[in-house]
């Protein structure tokens, strides 16, 4: 989820390490904790669940879509690869857990 072929927040596919320290990041920025983050990230993306990132990505109903690399390679409307900067697609998950 965090690497260039969807968020981008990384530009590789992270270790294990490298994720967890950016969800205590995240948890410290938006005071929630590390498994609120990760609960929300499950929902999202188990099958069983909302599913909304799945197995078979359900991207038109998607609220990140813009700032993913799999979304916007869909034939969405959106544009072209996303991964650019770190700090844009970190910012735009952000937004996501306001």
């Amino acid at each position: 989820l965090f690497g260039p072929d969807y968020l981008g927040v990384f530009e590789h596919v992270p270790s294990a390490e490298e994720a967890h320290e950016l969800l205590e990041r995240w948890s410290l920025a938006h005071n929630l904790t590390v498994e609120y983050i990760v609960k929300i990230l499950e929902i999202f993306c188990a099958d069983d669940y909302a599913g909304i990132c799945g197995s078979e990505p359900r991207c038109d109903r998607c609220m990140v879509r813009p700032h993913c690399s799999y979304g916007k390679n869909r034939h969405s409307p959106y544009g072209e690869f996303s991964c650019s900067l770190m700090n844009d697609n970190e910012g735009a998950v952000h937004g996501f857990l306001k």
